[in-house]
């Protein structure tokens, strides 16, 4: 029988556990609330770059590719058909400030109001995918490592809200990040789930099949990954034609040439030195894009994650980020990173990796630390 300090102790530390959550909950949801008002400020949904882009792109009245792009489209309708008559209104009648601040057009209120608020789940959502990978991957870090550097690695997004916006985008780093987290942890059924998601969501996701490479080649597993890449190939590959099938006679091209205008920008000094980006505060500007400075702090992040990253995340950012780049230099514009989405999760756990002070584990080994190598 324990004795009465001993009873005061335990609901001590149960307080301080729910106090710990209450304010992890709320660190969350002021994370993912910055983020979506930079994101909305910006770029509205499109429609301040396009316009009535929402209005098309809800529709499914975009050109190719972006009418690719389903999966987000096909929530926020399926929500707002099955929402109650005077929830659905209830929600409608939000649209007046959201149209005010951010410039929407008319019409789509309730529309508008569940991408707004969906878009604050998908943020909230990665956050939890990244402090769970995060606890695999370093299960002897204190609690701040994995509980704070989430919602810090989110604030860094608005870094690449540069050229455009669209709903589909937190959308596409919450699948690449779920994709990621089951990854880690080797449940592969989660895995499959996640990749076709992202790639219904945004058919440049097809490249998480990439990450299948690391794994099973280190181990040369090559009955696993002949597995895995057969399985993919029935999960995704089929849902991935489809929609280019089905949406074969929408105007527009599978994708847009931008090679000789792109390379022109990045001969330029203007894509190696401008400063005038601010995605956070009018007024105060941060390096943009390909600037040097980040480029000189990507060199440093990716110099420490090979003492102590896991190899195994390491190349998977490295392998997808070289698959998106010939796509970025071909059909992307000037210094729009955010076409390396898919790459970002891992890139995130690279950049963790520079606060560690324990080694990490292996995806998907519970037991067995990596050893600083200093090699790749």
């Amino acid at each position: 029988m324990g004795s009465p300090s001993d009873g005061a102790d335990r609901r001590s530390t149960r307080g301080a556990r729910v106090v710990r959550y209450a304010l992890l909950g709320l660190l969350y949801y002021l994370a993912a609330s910055a983020v979506l008002d930079s994101f909305a400020d910006h770029w509205g949904y499109g429609d301040r770059w396009r316009k009535s882009r929402f209005h098309r792109a809800i529709h499914y009245r975009t050109e190719r590719p972006f009418v690719y792009r389903v999966l987000t489209p096909a929530l926020v309708n399926g929500v707002a058909e099955i929402l109650p008559e005077k929830a659905a209104a209830s929600l409608a009648e939000r649209a007046t400030p959201l149209r005010e601040k951010y410039q929407l057009r008319q019409e789509n209120d309730l529309e508008y109001v569940l991408a707004h608020y969906l878009t604050l789940c998908a943020y909230l959502g990665t956050i939890l995918c990244w402090r769970w990978t995060l606890l695999r991957l370093w299960p002897d870090e204190g609690s701040v490592f994995r509980d704070v550097l989430p919602a810090a690695g989110l604030l860094l997004l608005p870094l690449t809200f540069m050229h455009g916006g669209f709903i589909y985008d937190p959308f596409e780093l919450l699948f690449a990040s779920l994709a990621l987290a089951f990854f880690v942890a080797r449940r592969w059924i989660g895995f499959y789930v996640a990749f076709l998601l992202a790639v219904l969501n945004k058919e440049s996701n097809i490249l998480i099949g990439l990450w299948l490479l690391p794994p099973f080649l280190r181990t040369r597993d090559w009955r696993g990954l002949f597995r895995h890449g057969a399985i993919a190939s029935v999960v995704v590959l089929p849902a991935f034609l489809l929609v280019r099938w089905l949406l074969r006679e929408y105007p527009g091209e599978p994708a847009s040439f931008f090679l000789w205008e792109h390379l022109a920008y990045l001969a330029s000094s203007e894509s190696w030195l401008r400063v005038t980006f601010e995605p956070f505060a009018t007024g105060i500007a941060v390096p943009r894009g390909l600037h040097v400075v980040n480029l000189l702090l990507l060199a440093g992040i990716l110099w420490v994650a090979r003492q102590r990253a896991p190899r195994e995340i390491l190349h998977v950012f490295l392998l997808t980020t070289l698959a998106i780049l010939p796509l970025f230099l071909a059909f992307g514009w000037k210094d729009e990173i955010r076409v390396f989405g898919p790459a970002y999760p891992a890139f995130f756990v690279l950049a963790a990796s520079c606060f560690a002070t324990s080694p990490s584990r292996d995806p998907g080994d519970g037991k067995r630390p990596v050893a600083a190598t200093g090699s790749t």
